[in-house]
């Protein structure tokens, strides 16, 4: 016989031992804190919060994966690889594809006429944060955009 067989044995044997003195002599067991209905009671809340935890990593994983295509979007425009209203449609599906994204903070942290006005300056503000207080050709960049923004929602 090998180990693993063994240990499985001698696991079973163990249980089936712990089974027989729960049934015939229970309070032997609740002396030792071994108690069957609180075991199932641990077993099931140990479930519960490893579904639980599941549950948040995939959720953290999904927030990361948007945060990171925000960023790569951003860098596309600061590149100049793309314009600033497809960088607001691509802000615009990576929000519609989350299920819990704050719609109602969004539009009270983005003003605008629409949706695309307001997906707009979410690409300026993640622009700037990515850009920080140096100034150069990417700020430059995010003020000319910021300008175009502003006379093509605000036409004279």
């Amino acid at each position: 016989m090998n180990g693993y067989a063994r240990f499985f044995l001698c696991l079973g044997f163990g249980i089936g031992l712990l089974v027989a003195v729960d049934w015939l002599a229970p309070e032997r067991l609740a002396r030792f804190g071994l108690d069957s209905s609180s075991l199932i009671e641990l077993f099931s809340a140990q479930r519960r919060e490893e579904q639980r935890h599941e549950a948040l990593a995939a959720r953290d994983r999904y927030y990361l994966d948007n945060l990171e295509g925000k960023q790569e979007v951003v860098r596309e425009l600061l590149e100049r690889r793309l314009t600033l209203r497809q960088a607001a449609a691509r802000f615009q599906t990576l929000n519609a594809a989350c299920a819990d994204y704050d719609w109602e903070g969004f539009r009270a942290a983005f003003e605008g006429r629409d949706d695309e006005e307001q997906h707009c300056r979410q690409v300026l503000s993640f622009a700037r944060m990515q850009m920080g207080p140096v100034s150069g050709p990417g700020n430059e960049l995010i003020e000319e955009l910021d300008l175009e923004l502003e006379r093509s929602c605000h036409p004279q």
